[in-house]
């Protein structure tokens, strides 16, 4: 039988703790530090490339979900349109910024 885990390994693990005995609760899967035959990952060393295709979730679409600067290069790429970003600063920034034209 193949054994599926919840892998949170390494240095970031500390962080994942919590969600990772949430998930372990409603998927009843055990949290390991040890890659299983399938494995939901959270948190391991990068360098261990050979679970890559041991995972759910792909690692390239792991890798592209954490670093907005890759879907940016994809997005482009592929000509996919993305909406424009304003970063404002304060309710005013925004009521003068928007103006009276609430079709923004």
């Amino acid at each position: 039988m193949n054994r599926c885990v919840i892998l949170n390994d390494e240095y970031g693990a500390w962080a994942f703790q919590e969600l990772a005995d949430r998930l372990a609760k409603e998927l009843n899967l055990e949290v390991s530090n040890i890659p299983g035959d399938y494995n939901y990952i959270l948190s391991w060393d990068e360098r261990n490339k050979e679970i890559c295709n041991k995972s759910f979730i792909p690692f390239e679409g792991m890798k592209l979900a954490s670093d907005k600067r890759l879907l940016a290069k994809v997005f482009e790429e592929n000509d996919i349109p993305i909406p424009k970003t304003y970063l404002l600063n304060s309710y005013q920034e925004v009521v003068e910024f928007i103006g009276l034209d609430f079709n923004q």
